[in-house]
């Protein structure tokens, strides 16, 4: 259980073990990851051009089972790769000026702008695929002192404009992610609802 942004080597099963195992596909798409298995805690510039690229942000790096086998590892890329639809699941990461870390939310916005469209306009992506949009962590203290963080669902089978009342954090988006790519939940996962509310039935 990580509680700080500090660099760490996991021994434990992760989702990208379940879609392996699974025999599907993933991919990580790190903005100015530098690749080959980089376990280092910051890296600058790349062939994504400037930006701030923090291993923290990255989380398949942190599992040992990933960053110690160069086959693995080839499975997370920088943004010169991304192609939607690419693999079952796909985790984009912005650096972190796009992640509104270190520059202006505007400039964020302006990123996501002309990112989501390239998810969202793929062949397809209506029929089966789900964009979810969040962060990591917050900065406002919300209801009963908890941060509160936004969370963006779109795509196939989400009932537009709905607003869900529910307290969610991040087990209940990784147990929705798991149960539409047909896994079972793991560790922590297990103890958390889908967010079956956003959805139409």
């Amino acid at each position: 259980f990580v509680t700080d942004n500090d660099a760490h080597d996991i021994y434990a099963p992760s989702i990208f073990d379940q879609v392996d195992a699974a025999g599907g596909t993933w991919r990580t798409y790190a903005e100015q990851f530098p690749g080959d298995c980089f376990t280092g805690e910051e890296a600058e510039g790349g062939r994504d051009g400037e930006g701030h690229y923090v291993r923290a942000h990255n989380p398949a790096i942190s599992f040992i089972s990933i960053n110690r086998d160069p086959v693995r590892c080839a499975n997370i890329q920088d943004h010169t790769a991304f192609e939607p639809r690419q693999a079952a699941f796909e985790l984009v990461v912005p650096d972190s000026c796009h992640n509104t870390h270190d520059c202006p939310v505007a400039v964020g916005d302006d990123w996501l702008s002309t990112f989501a469209p390239r998810i969202i306009d793929a062949p397809g992506f209506w029929e089966d695929s789900l964009l979810i949009i969040t962060f990591d962590g917050g900065s406002d203290l919300g209801k009963d002192d908890k941060h509160r963080i936004a969370v963006t669902m779109v795509g196939a089978g989400v009932a537009p404009g709905t607003v869900s009342d529910a307290r969610y954090d991040h087990y209940n988006v990784l147990r929705t992610v798991q149960e539409g790519l047909g896994l079972e939940c793991l560790e922590r996962s297990c103890d958390a609802d889908t967010m079956a509310d956003l959805f139409q039935r």
